[in-house]
C-alpha cells in the first residue's frame, strides 16, 4: 500500500539499520526511505482518533483480536492506542551495527 494519504496521519518514522552510517535524519532522508519502500514507518494510532477503515479491519481481525489479550492491551483504552509515545530529537542506534551511532532527528 502506498505511503501517502491517510498513512501520513497515523504513522510516524521509526529508525533502525538505516542510522548505520547516519549522522542526521531529516524529512528528505525519510521520504528517500519510504520512496524506496523501506520499512521505516510505525503505526501511530492516538486515543479518540478517527481510523481509516482498512486500519479498524486490521485491527478486528485475527492478528487484532489476539493482540487484546497480550497485558498492556488488556489494560489500555483503547488497546491500540500507546500513551505518551514522544518523537526523540536524538535516536542511538546500538542493535543494528557494529557500533553504537547517535544521529540527530531532524525529521520531527
Amino acid at each position: 500500500m502506498s505511503r501517502g494519504g491517510f498513512w501520513k496521519n497515523i504513522s510516524v518514522a521509526m529508525f533502525g539499520r538505516q542510522c548505520r552510517s547516519s549522522t542526521q535524519i531529516s524529512k528528505a532522508t525519510v521520504e528517500a526511505w519510504t520512496k524506496s519502500d523501506d520499512k521505516v514507518l510505525l503505526l501511530r494510532l492516538m486515543r479518540g482518533q478517527e481510523l481509516p477503515s482498512s486500519v479498524q479491519r486490521y485491527l478486528d481481525s485475527s492478528v487484532g483480536r489476539e493482540a487484546r489479550l497480550d497485558y498492556k492491551c488488556r489494560n489500555r483504552a483503547p488497546w491500540y492506542a500507546v500513551p505518551d509515545v514522544r518523537v526523540p530529537d536524538f535516536v542511538l542506534s546500538y542493535m543494528s551495527g557494529r557500533s553504537t551511532n547517535l544521529v540527530r532527528n531532524l525529521a520531527g
